[in-house]
């Protein structure tokens, strides 16, 4: 099971701005960390994805990933995250 996030939803980038996005945010990885337990024993993999900043209409041109860059990024943290409620950040492969 993939969600889509935000690393700005992580506790660490706390910050002012953007309240609403972020408190929606850290609500999908805090739900991803909690039905990956409860999904353990089916062995299912629960995986928060924080695509990148992407060059759409809320990203904006000066995003650094295109949105092939992000759906690649996706796609590959859905094939290799084995880590069940890992967030996984696509700019950072394997760090949360």
């Amino acid at each position: 099971i993939a969600f889509i996030s935000s690393s700005m939803g992580l506790l660490k980038n706390a910050a002012p701005n953007g309240t609403a996005y972020r408190l929606s945010k850290n609500a999908i990885n805090m739900y991803a960390a909690m039905l990956a337990t409860r999904v353990i024993d089916k062995e299912i993999i629960v995986t928060p994805i924080h695509p990148g900043w992407v060059q759409t209409k809320l990203g904006g041109n000066q995003a650094p990933f295109t949105t092939e860059n992000s759906a690649d990024g996706i796609y590959n943290a859905i094939l290799l995250n084995i880590e069940s409620g890992k967030f996984w950040d696509i700019t950072i492969p394997g760090i949360d």
